[in-house]
């Protein structure tokens, strides 16, 4: 340690780098977000598990990064997920959010990464679930519809990123899609036969047993 020179002796040097009084500040716990309007103002780390009340998280441009499953709503719990500044994020080494509510899920405008092979970006078990304007990356589907346990599931305007595919049913489910979609994921013929016809190809589908059904 030494004076910094330039600063008059009112600066500290450490490996010739001079510390300033702004000292970026550590996440916040998931944990800390509680019901109502969280804006975050800084990055997130940890599980967030909800099972009931109504929540609206602004990411507001950061991100919030799980080893495991970031998000899980459960019960009767209303979540609304958007990012009022851009580039918010949420990354997870597993399914990066699981549903399974009675109630209503909303993911507007954000970004959701799951970075783990066979693990899908949004699992979905019950609720009704609207995805609009997102990005979907996952090392397996990009939306998972399981529909176990009854859920209606809306994407629209999203880019999917799923390696294995875009959107994945089981239990008779059905996913709606429209506005402007962008399909990433296993073959390029998946987007032209969207634009020309809307004809689904095989491989839009990693599971048998779900409808795509197409909002005008």
């Amino acid at each position: 340690l030494k004076a910094n020179p330039e600063s008059g002796g009112n600066g500290i040097w450490i490996t010739g780098v001079a510390l300033t009084d702004t000292i970026p500040a550590a996440p916040m716990s998931a944990t800390e977000i509680t019901e109502g309007t969280t804006v975050l103002d800084r990055d997130v780390n940890g599980k967030l598990f909800v099972e009931s009340g109504d929540y609206i998280i602004d990411l507001a441009g950061k991100t919030w990064k799980r080893g495991a499953i970031a998000l899980e709503i459960s019960g009767s719990a209303n979540v609304t997920i958007i990012d009022s500044v851009g580039g918010g994020k949420i990354y997870a080494n597993n399914d990066a959010i699981d549903i399974d509510t009675t109630g209503t899920v909303t993911l507007d405008g954000i970004t959701v990464e799951a970075d783990q092979s066979g693990c899908d970006a949004v699992f979905i078990k019950g609720g009704t679930i609207n995805i609009k304007n997102c990005t979907l990356d996952a090392r397996q589907s990009s939306v998972h519809n399981d529909n176990r346990n009854g859920a209606t599931v809306t994407v629209t305007g999203c880019i999917m990123n799923g390696d294995s595919c875009a959107l994945k049913g089981r239990n008779n489910a059905v996913i709606t899609v429209g506005g402007n979609m962008v399909f990433n994921s296993k073959t390029v013929e998946m987007q032209r036969d969207f634009d020309a016809d809307r004809s689904v190809v095989d491989t839009f589908l990693a599971a048998e047993g779900c409808t795509i059904e197409f909002a005008e």
